[in-house]
Parts: C-alpha cells; sequence; structure tokens
C-alpha cells in the first residue's frame, strides 16, 4: 500500500527535524539555555522593545531617541556575544532552508520544476559558507 500524502508530508517534516540545520539549532539553543549572561542579555532587549513600544507614546522626541538608542547598544551587545550570536545564526539558517524547500513544494504545486541543492547562488544559500 503506497503512503498517504499525509503520511509522505509528516515523513519530511521529520527529515527537516533530523537535517544538520536543525541539529544546529538544537545545539545553539543548549548552549543558550545553559548561559546565563546570554539569557539575560536577550531577556533585557526583549523586555526594553516591549517596553518602549508601550511607552513611545508617552515619551518626548528626545526620550524616544534616548531609548532607541539604549535598545540599538542593547542589540550591539547581543550581536556580540557569541552563543547569542551563534544561535541566531544557527536560527537563520534553519529558517532559509526550510523557506527553501517550501520554495520547491510550491513551484511543484504550480507546474514549474525547480530542483531543491546548491544553486551555485552562494549568496542566497545557508549551505556551506
Amino acid at each position: 500500500m503506497e503512503p498517504t500524502v499525509y503520511e509522505l508530508a509528516r515523513e519530511l517534516a521529520n527529515r527537516i527535524l533530523e537535517s544538520d540545520y536543525a541539529k544546529a539549532v538544537n545545539e545553539t539553543r543548549y548552549i543558550f539555555d545553559g548561559n546565563e549572561q546570554a539569557q539575560k542579555l536577550l531577556f533585557d532587549y526583549s523586555d526594553a522593545k516591549k517596553k518602549y513600544e508601550l511607552e513611545k507614546d508617552s515619551l518626548t522626541e528626545e526620550g524616544q531617541k534616548e531609548r532607541l538608542d539604549k535598545i540599538s547598544d542593547m542589540a550591539q551587545n547581543l550581536r556580540e556575544n557569541s552563543v547569542v550570536a551563534d544561535m541566531m545564526r544557527a536560527e537563520n539558517r534553519y529558517r532559509m532552508f526550510v523557506s527553501s524547500v517550501m520554495d520547491v513544494f510550491n513551484a511543484s504545486l504550480s507546474g514549474q520544476e525547480q530542483e531543491g541543492g546548491c544553486t551555485g547562488k552562494c549568496s542566497t544559500c545557508a549551505g556551506c559558507h
């Protein structure tokens, strides 16, 4: 008996979850979960952004600029933290991978021929670089 479309969809999802991209996300999240400094940086940044969004209408133009400058500094600190940077990079590569799989899927649904894998256009690839 042939597998159903739903079984094939589950198989594809499982293969994506078993990919090197997904494994990298899991590994970097595990490292992040064990690093209190990285967690605090991310929490403080997220909290500052939320507070700004809630309070920006009550702030003066100068107050808004001060808050945005502080948030920008916090974002820079996040980018400079190797644990956070590695996790964000892994998550971005995983999103790009899933997006490329979905592009192949959608192209196939619309009757277009599109192959997955290396296209030779490194700037659009999450792979080897």
